[in-house]
């Protein structure tokens, strides 16, 4: 293999602070999943706080002929009439020209700063194409798109706010939170380059290069020694099972009284099919990058891309669920009122407020509730729900809220109460 995942990542390494180098496994995965197997596309969606170097991931991915960069998107620019020169305009139908298949945002939450119908015409737009048939009717007639396309995608925490109440609908993204690196780690690896940085474009031309000679080179190996047999174990299968579950029940939406902010209905858990596939195609595509990797398809699926497909599950969380839940973990009671959860991890919330993240995780059965001198006090619902959230708490590693991250916070307030 004239490229492996391991070169990828010394060559990043010298440029960049890899704190968290498996985003750099999941960017290529969606490259790879999308390119080469014939499941259901992958959609990645990498999450991480502003200038956590994010983009500068996902930035190399220009290097393959396959990928269309987006800086914006609105509700006409998938799938339109518009024709100039007798040539259509839609990006869909530039995309198909060119044998484009990833579309390839270097900041989704550009679609925050649109109203709302716009917004939610987006998203809606965007499921269809995910299950590979998009059909619009215009004032000359019908435009569609039936074809498989890919998504690599970078937002910011904010996202999942903008997702409160809109989840419901029909999440098709894999969610990756993206650990960034300290201000001590950014600082020494600035002093290092000092005489020698690179600027972004810089550090993207220099691996651009490398991600498609990586790309080609499990192309080679998969054209010589085809693809690994895709089997895990019984013990494996539950863990991916849990992790599903887990995360349809964590991304679950309530509906709540405008006032009261308590559930006034039962809430819409998704089903798990949808998920559970796109976890099977991950996993089938870094099995196939670590058989590249080994130059052998016996390599079975190791328990190392199992716990990072239960990363994935934990990520798709709105991350002050995450917060509230291990908050609960570490709790040497077992239970906390809302109020006592509100004044750990640095929150600075009312209790409250902190009910409003706690509600749909009691609805859901994740969080258990009873009443303990006069006020409810809250509990993570099993031994298997606690173990996995203090796991997976050290994985996804999240900077204490501070005080942006309450505004952010607040927004979602908002959120809430424009939905319902």
């Amino acid at each position: 293999m004239s490229t492996t995942l391991q070169k990828v990542k010394e060559e990043f390494s010298k440029h960049l602070s890899l704190s968290d180098d498996t985003a750099i496994d999941m960017i290529l995965a969606t490259l790879v999943g999308n390119l080469l197997l014939t499941r259901d596309p992958l959609w990645l969606l990498i999450v991480a706080p502003p200038s956590a170097g994010k983009s500068s991931f996902v930035a190399p991915c220009s290097g393959l002929k396959e990928t269309k960069f987006i800086d914006d998107i609105s509700e006409r620019t998938l799938l339109s009439s518009y024709k100039l020169k007798g040539k259509n305009m839609s990006l869909l139908t530039a995309m198909k020209v060119a044998g484009q298949k990833i579309m390839v945002f270097s900041d989704f939450s550009s679609i925050l700063s649109k109203n709302p119908v716009q917004s939610g015409e987006i998203l809606a737009q965007m499921r269809r194409l995910y299950d590979g048939r998009l059909e619009k009717a215009t004032g000359t007639g019908e435009v569609s798109f039936h074809g498989r396309v890919g998504y690599l995608g970078c937002a910011t925490p904010t996202f999942y706010s903008f997702l409160e109440g809109r989840m419901a609908l029909g999440d098709r993204f894999i969610y990756y939170w993206m650990n960034g690196a300290s201000a001590d780690e950014v600082r020494k690896k600035k002093s290092e380059n000092l005489m020698k940085r690179l600027s972004a474009k810089q550090i993207e031309d220099t691996m651009a290069p490398l991600y498609k000679d990586y790309f080609d080179s499990v192309v080679s190996f998969q054209e010589e020694k085809g693809m690994p047999e895709f089997v895990i174990t019984p013990e494996q299968e539950d863990r991916i099972h849990y992790a599903t579950d887990f995360a349809v029940k964590g991304k679950a939406q309530i509906k709540y009284d405008f006032k009261t902010k308590k559930p006034v209905d039962i809430p819409e858990i998704s089903g798990t099919g949808r998920d559970l596939e796109a976890f099977y195609t991950l996993l089938q595509t870094l099995q196939l990058m670590d058989a590249a990797e080994a130059g052998t398809v016996l390599v079975p699926v190791s328990d190392a891309r199992i716990e990072l497909v239960e990363k994935c599950a934990y990520s798709s969380i709105n991350r002050t669920r995450r917060k509230v839940m291990e908050a609960l973990a570490r709790s040497d009671t077992g239970s906390m009122s809302a109020s006592e959860i509100g004044m750990t991890e640095n929150f600075g919330l009312e209790g409250d407020f902190v009910k409003i993240y706690l509600y749909p995780l009691n609805a859901v059965g994740l969080v258990g509730k009873q009443k303990k001198g006069g006020e409810y006090v809250f509990y993570l619902a099993d031994d298997t729900t606690r173990d996995f959230v203090r796991r997976m708490a050290g994985k996804v590693k999240d900077p204490k809220l501070k005080s942006a991250d309450r505004e952010e916070s607040g927004q979602a307030k908002i959120n809430i109460d424009e939905a319902w």
